[in-house]
């Protein structure tokens, strides 16, 4: 054979087991709850919460149902978790009938109400290392927030004059999340300051969001041309637009992003497809193709790796019990197959220099 047409070859094999065959997925779902959500990721850890009866409960998972923790304080009559970092966890626990923004690292006991003094209420989204990110509501505006462990902490992001504003995940370094500018939702950064703040919606886009962030990308949706919301990619920039939306479907976001993948979902034909890209629009794949055959609509909002494996949080459609339940897609990482394939290549290569 062709040396070309069989690095071809196995380069094609090699994606394919990549994108299909190395994919397992675990029902995070307790049972009992009516419905189950993952919303966050990282490390072999997830976060996200339940319903039992008519209240939610904040639940923090280590890849198996079993695994699950309560998260929810004392305090609260009911709790969120919405995001995770290394040992630390952040959403919002009803303490006097309002949402306190809320940190924990790791069980009930360790939860840190940020709640700041005269606000109404208030949700963390989002968090790094020692600081987290979210939303505050003063005198019923939203503000875009930003913590460092404790509610004294609290730092006001909000641009002046903007209707409202929201961080909904965070690097390092920024916080993403929109700023409403007039009448509709701008995909937008910050660097820690309101000042820093930077719109991101892209020249042809009625309106966008940012939903998650790492390192020097933020990934959420803009409705481009005034249609349906497409996912995108940016890397602090409005300019720096990347549209994900992969062909053959009607709409589509993305939530969540490590760096190098992104995850959200496309919708239609038929129903909504959790997925995963790598930066461009062709390298979509369909997660719900994974499913067990009884699961339906689904949704992927977190991920992360710890260096063997790669894991997507979510949740989907169990047609049989017709309930929510949260999801875990996972698979090894580096793909099999690449190391061969760039090896052959240097190989060929090598022959080709030598003859």
């Amino acid at each position: 054979m062709n040396p070309k047409c069989f690095v071809a070859a196995l380069a094609l094999a090699a994606v394919t087991a990549s994108a299909q065959a190395q994919w397992t997925v675990t029902t995070l779902h307790p049972g009992g709850p009516n419905y189950s959500y993952g919303y966050g990721a990282s490390g072999g850890r997830q976060v996200g919460r339940i319903f039992a009866g008519s209240l939610t409960r904040a639940l923090l998972w280590s890849g198996s149902p079993g695994s699950a923790i309560d998260l929810t304080p004392g305090a609260a009559s009911e709790a969120s978790a919405w995001a995770i970092d290394g040992n630390f966890q952040v959403g919002d626990a009803t303490v006097q009938n309002a949402p306190h923004a809320s940190l924990w690292n790791g069980s009930a006991d360790s939860w840190v109400d940020l709640h700041p003094d005269g606000a109404g209420i208030s949700s963390a989204r989002a968090v790094s290392g020692s600081q987290q990110g979210g939303s505050v509501f003063i005198a019923g505006e939203q503000h875009a927030s930003l913590w460092s462990g404790n509610a004294a902490s609290w730092v006001d992001l909000h641009p002046t004059g903007a209707p409202a504003s929201a961080v909904n995940a965070m690097s390092a370094t920024r916080q993403a999340g929109f700023v409403q500018v007039g009448s509709f939702e701008h995909a937008s950064v910050w660097s820690g300051t309101p000042e820093s703040w930077v719109d991101l919606n892209p020249l042809n886009s009625l309106l966008s969001n940012a939903y998650g962030a790492s390192g020097s990308q933020q990934v959420g949706s803009a409705r481009i041309n005034g249609g349906l919301p497409h996912a995108g990619l940016w890397h602090g920039t409005p300019e720096s637009f990347v549209d994900l939306h992969p062909a053959g479907f009607s709409g589509s976001a993305a939530y969540a992003t490590d760096g190098t993948y992104q995850v959200g979902f496309a919708s239609g034909p038929g129903q909504i497809r959790a997925g995963l890209w790598q930066g461009t629009p062709d390298s979509w794949v369909n997660l719900s193709a994974f499913l067990p055959a009884n699961y339906a609509t689904a949704y992927a909002q977190g991920v992360s790796s710890d260096g063997t494996n790669l894991y997507v949080v979510g949740w989907a459609l169990n047609t049989t019990t017709v309930q929510y339940e949260a999801v875990l897609w996972q698979r090894p990482i580096p793909a099999p197959g690449a190391a061969v394939i760039a090896g052959l290549g240097g190989m060929i290569a090598s022959r080709r220099r030598r003859g």
